[in-house]
């Protein structure tokens, strides 16, 4: 069965680049995808006092997914060796990669690359 399946998925941004690769990957794995071309959502980085950055994305489609008590995670870790990373995560969480590494839109002079785990898409960024 795949491990996906009887789940939905609100990709925004399914038009092109990461947001294209994640609609893919997770129809191939037997969610549902509602996919939207624009995002139409805001987003707030905010850094806490022990230097911990929280990326917070609210917008209709997070009204509407939490009215109907659908929720998904996304966690971002920031790492010194990308491969590394991703190889730990394969080997120890079963993630598995659904966007190569490639520079990051928001962050400057940095890579990123988006896993599926169990618990939720993981995005990684390194310095380039």
């Amino acid at each position: 069965m795949a491990l996906l399946h009887k789940k939905v998925a609100l990709i925004t941004g399914a038009s092109r680049s990461i947001g294209r690769t994640i609609a893919l990957a997770f129809a191939r794995e037997g969610a549902d995808v509602i996919m939207t071309y624009h995002q139409d959502a805001h987003l707030c980085i905010l850094k806490l006092a022990d230097g911990t950055k929280l990326e917070l994305i609210s917008g209709p489609p997070t009204r509407n997914f939490l009215a109907k008590s659908v929720t998904y995670y996304q966690t971002c870790y920031e790492v010194d060796d990308m491969a590394a990373a991703i190889e730990f995560l394969q080997r120890e969480h079963r993630a598995r990669v659904i966007s190569e590494p490639k520079p990051a839109t928001l962050f400057p002079n940095m890579i990123a690359a988006f896993l599926y785990s169990p618990i939720g898409i993981i995005e990684l960024l390194a310095p380039k």
